[in-house]
């Protein structure tokens, strides 16, 4: 990695770490309010991230980097056609989940409405009590913040930091893992990750190719068997899980093996760091983009692009973003695909999608 990136790299872990003390400072009845932004749903945990994120990075780093995010609401085209840097994030993931639970925690009387966050979350017992809350451990069930930077169309790195363990995670050219936030530095190019933990992406168990994590909920699960992608024999994990964090199902944090996750035509903000993961594992996983011949659209937006309309575009064999595919897009964000990320040997699932239209990104 480059002197100018790594040091892009640690500026946006201190970002993060910023995102963090905001959260946990901040008054539980606070941050389940609806805010005030281009999103009418939006939570102010959802707002308070991308604001500390827009200061951090924009206003103190670059005030040339382009950040995209759902709640920013209405966007100019010629900011990310012209940009060096952007950003895609999602400010919070999760955060109906997290409102849920924090509700669950006041009614119980465990906290009050003017309790900051950071007295549920530091608990000794808040990854026991979010594993029953959510079923599975907080590292792939948790709420979270992600960002994933884009330099000139080329994807560098992609961080995730999840507020129920405290953890940043990270993908990049020099390493993939994480560490807790209390070990990160606060201060740009004083990150080693010899301290950090990797993250190692296996191969599967033949047992568990069929077995798969994605977004069924809502009409989600009619658009599945539309596409006729997956039969009977594909049997769901988990339907209802996060977006960035889905990626870690298919490495050796999960104890429960699963033979793929998939984007089911989900928003950018929600795979497009798993990319990056997928870059980096050392050729341990495959990404596909599927658009089956039957067009969906959800909003007036397509689900699964072919490739004359996809922003996923492959250069020999490298993997570029086309922004002029964004063009008329009132906000990036909106932007919609069907990804499969699987480990290289499940040969069940890459010959089920191979039979299908699609186009192998790594």
């Amino acid at each position: 990695m480059q002197k100018v990136e790594k040091y892009l790299l640690d500026y946006c872990i201190v970002a993060l770490g910023k995102v963090l003390d905001a959260v946990k400072n901040t008054s539980v009845s606070s941050l389940i309010e609806v805010a005030q932004s281009g999103k009418q749903d939006s939570l102010f945990i959802d707002v308070l991230p991308e604001n500390i994120l827009n200061m951090s990075l924009i206003e103190d780093y670059d005030n040339n980097i382009v950040l995209v995010t759902e709640e920013k609401g209405g966007f100019n085209f010629e900011e990310i056609s012209r940009a060096e840097l952007v950003v895609f994030s999602d400010p919070t993931d999760r955060s109906k989940p997290i409102k849920n639970f924090i509700q669950k925690n006041i009614d119980s009387n465990r906290i009050n409405h003017s309790s900051l966050f950071r007295e549920l979350i530091d608990s000794d017992r808040i990854i026991e009590e979010w594993s029953e809350f959510a079923t599975f451990h907080p590292r792939l069930s948790g709420a979270s913040c992600s960002l994933t930077v884009v330099k000139r169309g080329t994807i560098l790195f992609s961080l995730i930091l999840n507020y129920i363990t405290q953890e940043i995670f990270v993908a990049c050219s020099e390493f993939t893992g994480y560490a807790h936030a209390s070990k990160v530095g606060q201060s740009p190019a004083s990150h080693e990750f010899k301290s950090w933990t990797p993250i190692k992406f296996m191969d599967a168990m033949r047992d568990d190719y069929t077995s798969y994590v994605s977004f069924l909920a809502k009409d989600y699960r009619e658009y599945l068997i539309n596409t006729n992608l997956l039969d009977d024999s594909f049997k769901p994990l988990d339907s209802d899980p996060g977006g960035p964090v889905r990626i870690l199902f298919l490495s050796d944090l999960n104890d429960r093996p699963t033979g793929f996750v998939f984007a089911n035509g989900e928003k950018i903000g929600e795979w497009l760091g798993w990319l990056a993961y997928c870059k980096y594992s050392n050729k341990n996983l495959v990404a596909y983009s599927v658009y089956p011949g039957t067009t969906f659209a959800k909003d007036n937006i397509i689900m699964t692009p072919s490739p004359p309309y996809s922003i996923l575009e492959l250069r020999g064999r490298d993997l570029f973003l086309n922004y002029d595919k964004l063009r008329y897009f009132e906000n990036p964000s909106r932007y919609r695909e069907m990804i499969v990320i699987a480990h290289k040997d499940n040969h069940i699932i890459r010959g089920r999608v191979e039979s299908k239209k699609s186009r192998l990104l790594f």
